[in-house]
């Protein structure tokens, strides 16, 4: 007898939106599959918090209604459809939400967005993460 061909089961956005809400952990989403998200270490959390911060600062000073948001933020990439949660945000004007989640956490128009390198990610911030 054929050994049974492995079938991964795919998620819908709704069924990955249910499950990142009751999760521990934040997960990228994308192509109906879900990746967990590897924690920051101490610096790559100070860099992030001092790259808010100097951020927040200047666009206050600029004006323009642009407004600097932290990782808990979930980012959809219109295009390709990646959920994930960059580092830090810029978003000017309305704030546009992801039709696909009913609770309204995830926007789909940040006009920056940065993420910190780690020896641990930059392979893929760099490559396939850049490309979305």
């Amino acid at each position: 007898m054929p050994a049974a061909a492995h079938i991964k089961a795919l998620l819908t956005p709704q069924e990955y939106y249910h499950r990142e809400r009751a999760a521990s952990f934040k997960s990228e989403f994308f192509g109906g599959e879900v990746f967990a998200m590897a924690r920051g270490s101490v610096n790559h959390r100070l860099i992030k918090a001092n790259v808010v911060g100097t951020l927040r600062d200047v666009l206050r000073r600029k004006g323009g209604g642009c407004r600097t948001l932290d990782s808990d933020l979930r980012v959809k990439i219109p295009l390709t459809g990646l959920r994930t949660y960059p580092d830090v945000s810029v978003i000017c004007g309305p704030v546009e939400l992801d039709a696909e989640d009913d609770v309204g956490e995830t926007v789909t128009n940040p006009t920056v967005i940065v993420e910190v390198l780690s020896d641990s990610t930059e392979r893929y911030d760099r490559g396939q993460k850049f490309d979305h």
